[in-house]
Protein backbone atom coordinates (compact mmCIF):
# COMPACT_ATOMS: atom_id res chain seq x y z
CA UNK A 1 0.00 0.00 0.00
CA UNK A 2 1.18 3.53 -0.76
CA UNK A 3 2.04 5.93 2.05
CA UNK A 4 -0.89 7.36 4.01
CA UNK A 5 -1.24 10.93 5.25
CA UNK A 6 -3.33 12.00 8.23
CA UNK A 7 -6.41 14.17 7.82
CA UNK A 8 -7.90 13.84 11.30
CA UNK A 9 -6.76 11.68 14.18
CA UNK A 10 -9.06 9.47 16.23
CA UNK A 11 -8.72 10.67 19.81
CA UNK A 12 -9.52 8.76 22.97
CA UNK A 13 -10.95 10.72 25.95
CA UNK A 14 -8.50 11.88 28.58
CA UNK A 15 -8.97 12.57 32.27
CA UNK A 16 -10.33 16.07 31.67
CA UNK A 17 -13.47 14.67 30.03
CA UNK A 18 -14.20 11.60 32.13
CA UNK A 19 -16.75 10.49 33.02
CA UNK A 20 -19.44 13.04 32.15
CA UNK A 21 -18.28 13.95 28.66
CA UNK A 22 -16.62 10.75 27.44
CA UNK A 23 -19.37 10.42 24.83
CA UNK A 24 -17.98 13.42 22.97
CA UNK A 25 -15.21 10.97 21.95
CA UNK A 26 -16.67 7.48 22.11
CA UNK A 27 -19.76 5.79 23.52
CA UNK A 28 -19.78 2.25 24.90
CA UNK A 29 -22.62 -0.24 25.22
CA UNK A 30 -22.93 -3.97 25.85
CA UNK A 31 -24.72 -6.43 23.58
CA UNK A 32 -24.95 -10.11 22.67
CA UNK A 33 -24.31 -10.75 18.97
CA UNK A 34 -22.43 -12.95 16.50
CA UNK A 35 -18.71 -12.44 16.89
CA UNK A 36 -16.98 -14.55 14.28
CA UNK A 37 -19.28 -17.60 14.14
CA UNK A 38 -20.17 -17.61 17.83
CA UNK A 39 -22.88 -15.83 19.81
CA UNK A 40 -20.81 -13.65 22.12
CA UNK A 41 -21.16 -11.01 24.82
CA UNK A 42 -19.47 -7.95 23.37
CA UNK A 43 -18.65 -4.33 24.13
CA UNK A 44 -19.41 -1.93 21.30
CA UNK A 45 -17.37 1.27 21.09
CA UNK A 46 -19.06 3.84 18.88
CA UNK A 47 -16.95 6.57 17.29
CA UNK A 48 -19.90 8.33 15.68
CA UNK A 49 -19.12 11.31 17.89
CA UNK A 50 -18.34 15.02 17.80
CA UNK A 51 -14.62 14.40 18.23
CA UNK A 52 -14.09 11.38 16.01
CA UNK A 53 -16.58 11.24 13.13
CA UNK A 54 -15.26 12.31 9.73
CA UNK A 55 -16.97 15.23 7.93
CA UNK A 56 -16.71 13.47 4.59
CA UNK A 57 -18.77 15.81 2.42
CA UNK A 58 -17.04 18.92 3.77
CA UNK A 59 -13.58 17.48 3.18
CA UNK A 60 -14.37 16.24 -0.30
CA UNK A 61 -16.08 19.50 -1.29
CA UNK A 62 -13.26 21.82 -0.27
CA UNK A 63 -10.15 19.60 -0.24
CA UNK A 64 -8.08 17.88 -2.91
CA UNK A 65 -7.94 14.32 -1.56
CA UNK A 66 -7.09 10.90 -2.84
CA UNK A 67 -8.72 7.76 -1.48
CA UNK A 68 -9.96 7.79 2.11
CA UNK A 69 -8.77 5.26 4.69
CA UNK A 70 -9.40 4.50 8.34
CA UNK A 71 -6.19 3.53 10.13
CA UNK A 72 -6.63 1.86 13.54
CA UNK A 73 -4.06 1.26 16.27
CA UNK A 74 -5.57 -1.49 18.43
CA UNK A 75 -4.11 -4.44 20.32
CA UNK A 76 -6.12 -7.66 20.07
CA UNK A 77 -8.86 -9.15 17.89
CA UNK A 78 -11.97 -7.12 17.08
CA UNK A 79 -14.59 -6.42 14.47
CA UNK A 80 -14.93 -3.02 12.83
CA UNK A 81 -18.05 -1.64 11.14
CA UNK A 82 -17.71 1.57 9.10
CA UNK A 83 -20.87 3.39 8.07
CA UNK A 84 -21.78 6.49 6.11
CA UNK A 85 -24.55 8.85 7.21
CA UNK A 86 -26.74 11.19 5.19
CA UNK A 87 -29.15 13.79 6.51
CA UNK A 88 -32.60 13.39 5.00
CA UNK A 89 -35.47 15.86 5.24
CA UNK A 90 -38.01 13.06 5.65
CA UNK A 91 -36.15 10.32 7.52
CA UNK A 92 -33.79 12.60 9.48
CA UNK A 93 -30.65 10.44 9.18
CA UNK A 94 -29.91 7.38 7.08
CA UNK A 95 -26.93 5.14 7.91
CA UNK A 96 -25.40 2.81 5.35
CA UNK A 97 -22.83 0.12 6.21
CA UNK A 98 -19.72 0.60 4.06
CA UNK A 99 -17.29 -1.92 5.58
CA UNK A 100 -17.70 -4.81 8.04
CA UNK A 101 -14.70 -7.01 8.75
CA UNK A 102 -12.76 -8.88 11.43
CA UNK A 103 -9.37 -7.45 12.34
CA UNK A 104 -6.38 -8.28 14.49
CA UNK A 105 -3.93 -5.62 15.67
CA UNK A 106 -3.26 -2.53 13.55
CA UNK A 107 -5.53 -2.26 10.52
CA UNK A 108 -6.01 -0.02 7.49
CA UNK A 109 -9.43 0.02 5.83
CA UNK A 110 -10.26 1.71 2.55
CA UNK A 111 -13.58 3.59 2.60
CA UNK A 112 -15.67 3.24 -0.57
CA UNK A 113 -17.31 6.32 -2.12
CA UNK A 114 -16.76 8.63 0.89
CA UNK A 115 -17.82 11.85 -0.86
CA UNK A 116 -21.45 10.63 -0.94
CA UNK A 117 -21.91 10.98 2.82
CA UNK A 118 -22.33 13.90 5.20
CA UNK A 119 -20.43 11.97 7.83
CA UNK A 120 -18.52 8.71 8.14
CA UNK A 121 -18.00 6.94 11.44
CA UNK A 122 -17.18 3.49 12.81
CA UNK A 123 -17.84 1.08 15.64
CA UNK A 124 -15.50 -1.43 17.26
CA UNK A 125 -16.84 -4.77 18.58
CA UNK A 126 -14.83 -6.37 21.40
CA UNK A 127 -15.27 -9.87 22.86
CA UNK A 128 -15.72 -9.16 26.56
CA UNK A 129 -13.78 -12.33 27.38
CA UNK A 130 -10.81 -11.10 25.31
CA UNK A 131 -10.48 -7.34 25.89
CA UNK A 132 -8.64 -5.16 23.43
CA UNK A 133 -6.57 -1.99 23.90
CA UNK A 134 -7.59 0.95 21.70
CA UNK A 135 -4.71 3.40 21.27
CA UNK A 136 -6.35 5.54 18.58
CA UNK A 137 -6.24 5.85 14.83
CA UNK A 138 -6.70 8.35 12.03
CA UNK A 139 -8.71 9.22 8.97
CA UNK A 140 -6.13 9.25 6.18
CA UNK A 141 -5.65 9.78 2.47
CA UNK A 142 -3.08 8.37 0.05
CA UNK A 143 -2.49 11.77 -1.57
CA UNK A 144 0.20 14.07 -0.23
CA UNK A 145 -0.86 17.64 0.61
CA UNK A 146 0.17 20.34 -1.83
CA UNK A 147 0.97 22.76 1.01
CA UNK A 148 2.93 22.68 4.25
CA UNK A 149 1.38 25.55 6.17
CA UNK A 150 2.40 27.09 9.47
CA UNK A 151 -0.19 28.36 11.95
CA UNK A 152 -0.04 31.24 14.45
CA UNK A 153 -2.59 30.82 17.25
CA UNK A 154 -3.31 34.36 18.51
CA UNK A 155 -5.01 35.25 21.80
CA UNK A 156 -5.43 38.60 23.50
CA UNK A 157 -6.01 38.77 27.22
CA UNK A 158 -6.72 41.24 30.00
CA UNK A 159 -5.94 39.98 33.50
CA UNK A 160 -7.17 36.44 32.98
CA UNK A 161 -3.99 34.75 34.14
CA UNK A 162 -5.62 31.50 35.28
CA UNK A 163 -7.28 30.80 31.91
CA UNK A 164 -4.24 31.80 29.89
CA UNK A 165 -1.64 29.88 31.89
CA UNK A 166 -3.80 26.75 31.75
CA UNK A 167 -4.11 26.99 27.96
CA UNK A 168 -0.39 27.70 27.54
CA UNK A 169 0.38 24.55 29.52
CA UNK A 170 -1.98 22.51 27.34
CA UNK A 171 -0.36 23.90 24.19
CA UNK A 172 3.19 23.28 25.43
CA UNK A 173 2.31 19.73 26.44
CA UNK A 174 0.67 19.10 23.07
CA UNK A 175 3.83 20.10 21.21
CA UNK A 176 5.93 18.01 23.59
CA UNK A 177 3.79 14.98 22.71
CA UNK A 178 3.88 15.88 19.00
CA UNK A 179 7.46 17.08 18.33
CA UNK A 180 6.95 17.00 14.54
CA UNK A 181 4.57 19.96 14.95
CA UNK A 182 7.01 22.11 16.91
CA UNK A 183 7.89 24.31 13.94
CA UNK A 184 4.39 24.20 12.44
CA UNK A 185 2.52 26.29 15.02
CA UNK A 186 3.15 28.95 17.65
CA UNK A 187 1.06 30.52 20.41
CA UNK A 188 1.13 34.35 20.36
CA UNK A 189 -0.44 36.31 23.23
CA UNK A 190 -1.15 40.01 23.39
CA UNK A 191 -1.18 40.90 27.08
CA UNK A 192 -3.45 43.95 27.31
CA UNK A 193 -3.22 43.95 31.10
CA UNK A 194 0.58 43.58 31.19
CA UNK A 195 0.27 41.07 34.03
CA UNK A 196 1.64 37.83 32.54
CA UNK A 197 5.16 36.82 33.70
CA UNK A 198 7.98 36.73 31.16
CA UNK A 199 8.73 33.19 32.29
CA UNK A 200 5.78 31.95 30.19
CA UNK A 201 7.69 32.82 27.02
CA UNK A 202 9.33 29.92 25.20
CA UNK A 203 10.23 28.73 21.71
CA UNK A 204 6.53 27.84 21.30
CA UNK A 205 4.92 30.78 23.10
CA UNK A 206 5.50 34.53 22.66
CA UNK A 207 3.87 37.09 24.96
CA UNK A 208 3.74 40.77 24.02
CA UNK A 209 2.74 43.44 26.58
CA UNK A 210 0.17 45.73 24.96
CA UNK A 211 -1.94 48.74 25.84
CA UNK A 212 -5.54 47.93 26.71
CA UNK A 213 -6.99 48.46 23.24
CA UNK A 214 -9.68 45.83 23.73
CA UNK A 215 -10.12 42.67 21.71
CA UNK A 216 -9.60 44.42 18.38
CA UNK A 217 -6.35 45.99 19.56
CA UNK A 218 -5.11 42.82 21.19
CA UNK A 219 -5.82 40.58 18.22
CA UNK A 220 -4.34 43.13 15.82
CA UNK A 221 -1.18 43.36 17.91
CA UNK A 222 -0.89 39.57 17.69
CA UNK A 223 -1.42 39.65 13.92
CA UNK A 224 1.29 42.29 13.49
CA UNK A 225 3.73 40.21 15.53
CA UNK A 226 2.86 37.12 13.50
CA UNK A 227 3.48 39.02 10.25
CA UNK A 228 6.97 39.97 11.45
CA UNK A 229 7.89 36.76 13.26
CA UNK A 230 11.06 34.98 12.23
CA UNK A 231 8.80 32.10 11.26
CA UNK A 232 6.81 32.60 8.07
CA UNK A 233 3.21 31.85 9.01
CA UNK A 234 0.62 31.01 6.36
CA UNK A 235 -2.47 31.20 8.57
CA UNK A 236 -3.53 32.80 11.82
CA UNK A 237 -6.14 31.54 14.27
CA UNK A 238 -7.77 34.14 16.53
CA UNK A 239 -9.06 32.70 19.80
CA UNK A 240 -10.59 34.11 22.98
CA UNK A 241 -8.64 33.93 26.22
CA UNK A 242 -11.45 32.89 28.58
CA UNK A 243 -11.88 29.46 27.03
CA UNK A 244 -10.80 25.87 27.50
CA UNK A 245 -8.92 24.64 24.45
CA UNK A 246 -8.48 21.28 22.72
CA UNK A 247 -5.04 21.60 21.03
CA UNK A 248 -5.78 18.69 18.68
CA UNK A 249 -8.22 21.06 16.96
CA UNK A 250 -5.31 23.31 15.95
CA UNK A 251 -3.74 20.34 14.20
CA UNK A 252 -7.01 19.56 12.40
CA UNK A 253 -7.23 23.14 11.11
CA UNK A 254 -3.62 22.98 9.96
CA UNK A 255 -4.09 19.66 8.17
CA UNK A 256 -7.24 20.79 6.38
CA UNK A 257 -5.57 24.02 5.25
CA UNK A 258 -2.83 21.96 3.61
CA UNK A 259 -5.39 20.08 1.50
CA UNK A 260 -7.70 22.91 0.45
CA UNK A 261 -8.32 23.11 -3.27
CA UNK A 262 -6.68 26.06 -4.96
CA UNK A 263 -9.99 27.92 -5.33
CA UNK A 264 -10.67 27.47 -1.60
CA UNK A 265 -7.16 28.03 -0.20
CA UNK A 266 -8.19 31.36 1.40
CA UNK A 267 -11.28 29.93 3.07
CA UNK A 268 -11.97 30.62 6.73
CA UNK A 269 -11.70 27.50 8.91
CA UNK A 270 -13.46 28.11 12.19
CA UNK A 271 -14.48 26.41 15.37
CA UNK A 272 -17.71 26.08 17.29
CA UNK A 273 -18.45 27.66 20.63
CA UNK A 274 -19.48 24.96 23.10
CA UNK A 275 -20.75 25.66 26.61
CA UNK A 276 -17.98 25.71 29.22
CA UNK A 277 -20.30 24.46 31.97
CA UNK A 278 -22.16 21.83 29.91
CA UNK A 279 -19.42 20.62 27.61
CA UNK A 280 -21.78 18.80 25.26
CA UNK A 281 -23.95 21.85 24.53
CA UNK A 282 -23.21 23.42 21.17
CA UNK A 283 -23.94 27.16 21.04
CA UNK A 284 -22.86 28.57 17.68
CA UNK A 285 -20.51 28.17 14.74
CA UNK A 286 -22.01 30.43 12.09
CA UNK A 287 -23.85 33.71 12.51
CA UNK A 288 -26.25 35.01 9.87
CA UNK A 289 -27.35 38.61 9.42
CA UNK A 290 -30.56 39.08 11.39
CA UNK A 291 -32.19 42.45 11.87
CA UNK A 292 -29.56 44.87 13.02
CA UNK A 293 -27.17 42.19 14.38
CA UNK A 294 -26.65 38.47 13.67
CA UNK A 295 -28.06 35.24 15.06
CA UNK A 296 -26.80 31.67 15.01
CA UNK A 297 -27.64 29.66 11.90
CA UNK A 298 -28.13 26.55 14.05
CA UNK A 299 -29.93 26.40 17.38
CA UNK A 300 -28.10 25.31 20.57
CA UNK A 301 -28.24 21.54 21.03
CA UNK A 302 -26.39 18.63 22.59
CA UNK A 303 -23.43 17.15 20.74
CA UNK A 304 -23.93 13.75 22.35
CA UNK A 305 -26.41 13.11 19.53
CA UNK A 306 -24.66 12.14 16.26
CA UNK A 307 -27.54 13.51 14.19
CA UNK A 308 -27.02 16.89 15.85
CA UNK A 309 -23.32 16.72 15.00
CA UNK A 310 -24.17 16.35 11.33
CA UNK A 311 -26.78 19.11 11.55
CA UNK A 312 -24.46 21.76 12.98
CA UNK A 313 -21.89 21.00 10.29
CA UNK A 314 -24.44 21.38 7.51
CA UNK A 315 -24.00 24.81 5.90
CA UNK A 316 -25.70 24.69 2.49
CA UNK A 317 -24.12 26.33 -0.52
CA UNK A 318 -26.88 28.93 -0.78
CA UNK A 319 -26.03 30.04 2.78
CA UNK A 320 -22.36 30.35 1.82
CA UNK A 321 -23.43 32.46 -1.13
CA UNK A 322 -25.40 34.83 1.11
CA UNK A 323 -29.01 33.97 0.31
CA UNK A 324 -29.96 34.42 3.99
CA UNK A 325 -27.78 37.47 4.55
CA UNK A 326 -24.14 38.04 5.32
CA UNK A 327 -22.40 35.41 7.42
CA UNK A 328 -20.23 35.89 10.48
CA UNK A 329 -17.51 33.89 12.25
CA UNK A 330 -16.77 34.76 15.87
CA UNK A 331 -13.23 35.36 17.03
CA UNK A 332 -13.63 32.83 19.80
CA UNK A 333 -12.04 30.52 17.16
CA UNK A 334 -11.49 31.92 13.67
CA UNK A 335 -8.74 30.98 11.22
CA UNK A 336 -7.84 32.75 7.97
CA UNK A 337 -4.79 33.23 5.77
CA UNK A 338 -2.01 35.78 6.03
CA UNK A 339 -2.73 36.57 2.38
CA UNK A 340 -6.23 37.66 3.42
CA UNK A 341 -4.70 40.18 5.84
CA UNK A 342 -2.40 41.49 3.12
CA UNK A 343 -5.34 41.76 0.74
CA UNK A 344 -8.01 43.20 3.05
CA UNK A 345 -5.97 45.04 5.67
CA UNK A 346 -6.03 44.81 9.46
CA UNK A 347 -9.15 44.93 11.67
CA UNK A 348 -10.82 48.24 12.50
CA UNK A 349 -10.06 49.82 15.91
CA UNK A 350 -13.44 48.94 17.43
CA UNK A 351 -11.99 48.11 20.88
CA UNK A 352 -14.56 45.39 21.53
CA UNK A 353 -17.84 44.01 20.14
CA UNK A 354 -18.46 43.84 16.42
CA UNK A 355 -14.79 43.66 15.40
CA UNK A 356 -15.18 40.05 14.29
CA UNK A 357 -18.49 40.89 12.60
CA UNK A 358 -16.94 43.67 10.51
CA UNK A 359 -14.03 41.40 9.58
CA UNK A 360 -16.42 38.64 8.52
CA UNK A 361 -18.55 40.98 6.42
CA UNK A 362 -15.41 42.40 4.85
CA UNK A 363 -14.56 38.84 3.78
CA UNK A 364 -18.01 37.53 2.89
CA UNK A 365 -16.76 36.59 -0.57
CA UNK A 366 -14.86 33.72 1.05
CA UNK A 367 -16.07 30.27 2.08
CA UNK A 368 -16.54 29.65 5.81
CA UNK A 369 -15.75 26.06 6.80
CA UNK A 370 -16.53 24.24 10.07
CA UNK A 371 -15.40 20.80 11.25
CA UNK A 372 -16.50 18.57 14.09
CA UNK A 373 -13.98 18.26 16.89
CA UNK A 374 -12.82 21.84 16.25
CA UNK A 375 -14.10 24.09 19.03
CA UNK A 376 -13.44 25.88 22.29
CA UNK A 377 -15.44 25.65 25.50
CA UNK A 378 -16.66 29.15 26.33
CA UNK A 379 -18.83 30.58 29.11
CA UNK A 380 -22.24 31.60 27.72
CA UNK A 381 -22.64 35.27 26.77
CA UNK A 382 -25.76 35.53 28.90
CA UNK A 383 -25.05 37.70 31.98
CA UNK A 384 -21.48 38.40 30.85
CA UNK A 385 -21.81 41.43 28.58
CA UNK A 386 -21.41 44.72 30.44
CA UNK A 387 -23.48 47.84 29.88
CA UNK A 388 -20.49 49.59 28.31
CA UNK A 389 -20.08 46.79 25.80
CA UNK A 390 -23.74 46.29 25.04
CA UNK A 391 -25.02 49.86 25.13
CA UNK A 392 -22.05 51.80 23.75
CA UNK A 393 -19.63 49.67 21.71
CA UNK A 394 -22.29 47.47 20.13
CA UNK A 395 -24.25 50.48 18.87
CA UNK A 396 -21.28 52.50 17.67
CA UNK A 397 -19.49 49.61 16.01
CA UNK A 398 -22.47 48.03 14.29
CA UNK A 399 -23.35 51.47 12.89
CA UNK A 400 -19.93 51.69 11.23
CA UNK A 401 -20.09 48.08 10.07
CA UNK A 402 -23.45 48.69 8.43
CA UNK A 403 -22.25 52.00 7.01
CA UNK A 404 -19.30 50.28 5.32
CA UNK A 405 -20.79 46.99 4.19
CA UNK A 406 -24.52 47.41 3.56
CA UNK A 407 -26.73 49.67 1.53
CA UNK A 408 -28.67 52.60 2.95
CA UNK A 409 -30.06 51.57 6.32
CA UNK A 410 -30.69 54.94 7.97
CA UNK A 411 -34.43 54.35 8.36
CA UNK A 412 -33.83 50.92 9.90
CA UNK A 413 -31.22 52.35 12.26
CA UNK A 414 -33.48 55.15 13.46
CA UNK A 415 -36.39 52.78 14.11
CA UNK A 416 -34.28 50.09 15.75
CA UNK A 417 -32.36 52.45 17.99
CA UNK A 418 -35.46 54.40 19.01
CA UNK A 419 -36.86 51.08 20.25
CA UNK A 420 -33.61 50.49 22.19
CA UNK A 421 -33.82 53.84 23.98
CA UNK A 422 -37.50 53.42 24.77
CA UNK A 423 -36.79 49.95 26.14
CA UNK A 424 -34.08 50.94 28.65
CA UNK A 425 -35.96 54.09 29.71
CA UNK A 426 -39.09 51.98 30.30
CA UNK A 427 -36.95 49.79 32.58
CA UNK A 428 -35.57 52.82 34.49
CA UNK A 429 -32.08 51.88 33.28
CA UNK A 430 -30.80 55.42 32.98
CA UNK A 431 -27.14 54.38 32.98
CA UNK A 432 -27.76 52.38 29.81
CA UNK A 433 -29.66 55.33 28.37
CA UNK A 434 -26.68 57.61 29.05
CA UNK A 435 -24.31 55.16 27.30
CA UNK A 436 -26.69 54.99 24.33
CA UNK A 437 -26.62 58.80 24.10
CA UNK A 438 -22.80 58.77 24.23
CA UNK A 439 -22.74 56.25 21.38
CA UNK A 440 -24.96 58.47 19.22
CA UNK A 441 -22.92 61.57 20.02
CA UNK A 442 -19.72 59.75 19.05
CA UNK A 443 -21.25 58.50 15.82
CA UNK A 444 -21.89 62.13 14.90
CA UNK A 445 -18.22 62.98 15.50
CA UNK A 446 -17.30 60.82 12.53
CA UNK A 447 -14.56 58.17 12.22
CA UNK A 448 -12.01 60.24 14.14
CA UNK A 449 -13.65 58.91 17.29
CA UNK A 450 -12.13 55.52 16.45
CA UNK A 451 -8.66 57.09 16.74
CA UNK A 452 -9.14 58.24 20.33
CA UNK A 453 -6.89 56.79 23.02
CA UNK A 454 -8.62 53.47 23.81
CA UNK A 455 -7.60 53.33 27.47
CA UNK A 456 -8.86 56.85 28.20
CA UNK A 457 -12.06 56.18 26.26
CA UNK A 458 -12.81 53.00 28.18
CA UNK A 459 -12.07 54.73 31.49
CA UNK A 460 -14.57 57.46 30.61
CA UNK A 461 -17.26 54.96 29.66
CA UNK A 462 -16.61 52.77 32.67
CA UNK A 463 -17.08 55.73 35.01
CA UNK A 464 -20.67 55.95 33.75
CA UNK A 465 -21.25 52.23 34.24
CA UNK A 466 -19.94 52.43 37.80
CA UNK A 467 -22.87 54.65 38.73
CA UNK A 468 -24.85 51.43 39.10
CA UNK A 469 -24.77 50.34 42.73
CA UNK A 470 -25.09 46.59 43.23
CA UNK A 471 -26.13 45.15 46.56
CA UNK A 472 -25.50 41.64 47.84
CA UNK A 473 -28.54 39.39 48.03
CA UNK A 474 -28.14 37.11 51.03
CA UNK A 475 -31.54 35.51 50.58
CA UNK A 476 -30.92 32.55 48.26
CA UNK A 477 -34.61 31.69 48.26
CA UNK A 478 -35.28 35.14 46.83
CA UNK A 479 -32.82 34.52 44.00
CA UNK A 480 -34.54 31.24 43.22
CA UNK A 481 -37.95 32.90 43.34
CA UNK A 482 -36.91 35.68 40.95
CA UNK A 483 -35.23 33.27 38.52
CA UNK A 484 -38.46 31.33 37.95
CA UNK A 485 -41.06 34.04 38.41
CA UNK A 486 -43.39 34.59 35.45
CA UNK A 487 -43.66 37.93 33.69
CA UNK A 488 -45.54 40.51 35.75
CA UNK A 489 -49.21 40.61 34.80
CA UNK A 490 -50.34 44.20 34.39
CA UNK A 491 -54.02 44.88 35.06
CA UNK A 492 -55.95 46.09 32.04
CA UNK A 493 -56.78 49.47 33.54
CA UNK A 494 -53.11 50.03 34.37
CA UNK A 495 -52.13 49.24 30.78
CA UNK A 496 -54.72 51.76 29.60
CA UNK A 497 -53.41 54.43 31.97
CA UNK A 498 -49.82 53.66 30.92
CA UNK A 499 -50.69 54.07 27.26
CA UNK A 500 -52.75 57.29 27.46
CA UNK A 501 -50.26 59.02 29.80
CA UNK A 502 -47.20 58.61 27.50
CA UNK A 503 -45.84 55.45 29.11
CA UNK A 504 -46.91 56.64 32.53
CA UNK A 505 -44.95 59.92 32.46
CA UNK A 506 -48.07 62.02 33.02
CA UNK A 507 -49.82 59.61 35.32
CA UNK A 508 -50.27 60.59 39.02
CA UNK A 509 -47.96 58.62 41.32
CA UNK A 510 -50.89 57.36 43.35
CA UNK A 511 -51.78 54.94 40.58
CA UNK A 512 -48.32 53.28 40.68
CA UNK A 513 -47.54 50.08 42.56
CA UNK A 514 -44.83 50.62 45.15
CA UNK A 515 -42.27 47.94 44.26
CA UNK A 516 -41.52 44.87 42.17
CA UNK A 517 -38.76 42.51 41.06
CA UNK A 518 -37.14 41.61 37.73
CA UNK A 519 -34.24 39.59 36.42
CA UNK A 520 -31.24 41.33 34.81
CA UNK A 521 -30.26 41.05 31.14
CA UNK A 522 -33.17 42.43 29.12
CA UNK A 523 -35.95 41.92 31.65
CA UNK A 524 -39.47 42.14 30.25
CA UNK A 525 -40.84 45.70 30.22
CA UNK A 526 -44.12 44.59 31.92
CA UNK A 527 -42.07 43.99 35.09
CA UNK A 528 -41.73 47.80 35.31
CA UNK A 529 -45.06 49.10 34.00
CA UNK A 530 -46.73 51.35 36.60
CA UNK A 531 -44.28 50.31 39.34
CA UNK A 532 -42.24 52.96 41.16
CA UNK A 533 -39.26 50.86 42.26
CA UNK A 534 -37.92 47.56 40.92
CA UNK A 535 -35.17 45.35 42.34
CA UNK A 536 -33.28 43.83 39.40
CA UNK A 537 -31.38 40.63 40.23
CA UNK A 538 -28.34 39.13 38.53
CA UNK A 539 -28.70 35.40 39.18
CA UNK A 540 -25.08 34.66 38.25
CA UNK A 541 -23.47 37.11 40.71
CA UNK A 542 -26.18 36.95 43.40
CA UNK A 543 -26.42 40.74 43.44
CA UNK A 544 -29.15 43.23 42.61
CA UNK A 545 -29.63 46.89 41.83
CA UNK A 546 -32.59 49.09 42.72
CA UNK A 547 -34.08 51.01 39.80
CA UNK A 548 -36.46 53.87 40.51
CA UNK A 549 -38.76 55.73 38.16
CA UNK A 550 -37.47 59.25 37.42
CA UNK A 551 -39.94 60.99 35.12
CA UNK A 552 -37.58 63.88 34.34
CA UNK A 553 -34.81 61.51 33.25
CA UNK A 554 -37.22 59.43 31.23
CA UNK A 555 -38.41 62.49 29.34
CA UNK A 556 -34.87 63.83 28.86
CA UNK A 557 -33.40 60.63 27.39
CA UNK A 558 -36.32 60.14 25.01
CA UNK A 559 -36.08 63.72 23.75
CA UNK A 560 -32.28 63.67 23.53
CA UNK A 561 -32.26 60.30 21.77
CA UNK A 562 -34.84 61.43 19.21
CA UNK A 563 -32.90 64.62 18.44
CA UNK A 564 -29.62 62.73 17.91
CA UNK A 565 -31.27 60.09 15.76
CA UNK A 566 -32.82 62.79 13.58
CA UNK A 567 -29.40 64.41 13.15
CA UNK A 568 -27.80 61.08 12.18
CA UNK A 569 -30.61 60.51 9.70
CA UNK A 570 -30.10 63.94 8.10
CA UNK A 571 -26.29 63.64 7.99
CA UNK A 572 -26.22 59.98 6.96
CA UNK A 573 -24.62 60.47 3.51
CA UNK A 574 -21.91 62.71 4.99
CA UNK A 575 -21.13 60.17 7.72
CA UNK A 576 -21.00 57.37 5.16
CA UNK A 577 -18.60 59.27 2.91
CA UNK A 578 -16.27 60.14 5.82
CA UNK A 579 -16.27 56.55 7.10
CA UNK A 580 -15.35 55.09 3.71
CA UNK A 581 -12.61 57.69 3.28
CA UNK A 582 -11.09 56.88 6.68
CA UNK A 583 -11.49 53.11 6.25
CA UNK A 584 -8.26 52.57 4.33
CA UNK A 585 -6.13 54.45 6.84
CA UNK A 586 -7.69 52.75 9.88
CA UNK A 587 -6.81 49.26 8.58
CA UNK A 588 -3.13 49.92 7.82
CA UNK A 589 -0.20 48.73 9.89
CA UNK A 590 1.12 52.31 9.95
CA UNK A 591 -2.03 53.49 11.75
CA UNK A 592 -2.07 50.55 14.13
CA UNK A 593 1.58 50.92 15.12
CA UNK A 594 0.94 54.53 16.07
CA UNK A 595 -2.39 53.69 17.77
CA UNK A 596 -0.76 50.97 19.91
CA UNK A 597 2.42 52.98 20.50
CA UNK A 598 4.62 50.24 19.06
CA UNK A 599 7.30 52.55 17.66
CA UNK A 600 7.82 54.52 20.86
Amino acid sequence: MSKLYELSRVIMPNGAFLPLYEELFTRRKEKTCMFGDVLTNVNIYGFDTWMNAFSAKIYHTYCDLGKLYLSLDIDGSYKVVVFGSELNNVFNRIDTTLVEQDCNGKSVIEIPNPSAYDGIAFKIYEDKANPIKIHGGAWCTDKEAQRDNKLAVITCTFKREECVTRNIALFENFLKENPSLKNKMKYILSDNGKTLPESLNSDNVNIYPNINAGGAGGFTRGIIEALHDKETFDRVLLMDDDVEIFPESFYRVLLMSNYLKEEYKDSFINGAMVDLYSKDMYFENLGIESGFWVSGYHHPQTLFDYTNVLKVLNIPQHVQEGSLGMKSAGWWYCSFTVDTIKEKGLPLPFFIRGDDLEWSWRNNDKIFIWLNGVNVWHAPFLWRVSKVVDRYFTIRNIFYTRLLHTDNFKRQFRKWFWDCINSVVSMYDYVSAELYIMALEDILKGPDVLKENPEEKFKSLNSVQKQVQYLECYDKDKLEEVSIKPRHKVAGWRKFLYRITTRGLHCPDCFYEKEGTAIEWYPPVPDFIMIKEVKVYNILTGKYEVRKLDKKKSLYYRQKGKALLDEIYNRYEELEKNAKTAYTELTTEKFWREYLGLDK
